[in-house]
């Protein structure tokens, strides 16, 4: 009987939780206008992270980025950074933040293998991820909302935009 109650419980505590849909006024899988975007950058990995003004700001971030699949335009990924002067004091925001975002999404875990200061929280093929990472200036604070479907589906539409530029019987 108390395996019942338990998992009744479990279930109406994730009927609760809501959906990873997105963040800041952005949605996950939405199709990007990249002439909204206020700057652009190439990161080390070939992609391309798009700084923008979002719909909704959040005290803790001063800047937002999202990342686009080359081809189709979809939202994949979603960011918020904020700059704080010391370690503590991102640590400390990172602390409420975590405590806000479970009251909407459930409960968030440290993963194992986390050297840093982090939390995920993962809802069938979308995460959260909050995190403090030292900077030269002090510490610096994550907020990245991502779905792993639209980044695979990222790299096989930049695969499809390389290998028209790469001699395929060179390989």
């Amino acid at each position: 009987m108390k395996k019942y109650a338990a998992l009744f419980l479990l279930s109406a505590l994730l009927l609760l939780a809501q959906e990873i849909s997105g963040g800041f006024g952005l949605k996950l899988g939405d199709t990007f206008d990249k002439n909204k975007a206020e700057t652009s950058q190439e990161t080390g990995t070939g992609d391309m992270l798009y700084e923008v003004v979002p719909p909704k700001k959040v005290k803790y971030f001063q800047k937002y980025y999202v990342m686009i699949t080359p081809l189709s335009q979809k939202i994949r990924e979603i960011w918020g950074i904020g700059y704080f002067t010391t370690m503590e004091e991102c640590q400390n925001n990172m602390d409420v933040l975590v405590l806000i975002m479970e009251k909407k999404y459930g409960k968030f875990e440290k993963p194992e293998y986390a050297t840093e200061q982090i939390r995920l929280k993962r809802m069938g093929d979308r995460d959260i991820i909050i995190k403090c990472t030292k900077s030269f200036a002090g510490g610096d604070l994550y907020l990245k909302y991502r779905d792993n479907t639209l980044n695979k589906t990222s790299k096989v539409e930049r695969a499809e935009i390389e290998s028209k530029s790469i001699d395929a019987s060179a390989l």
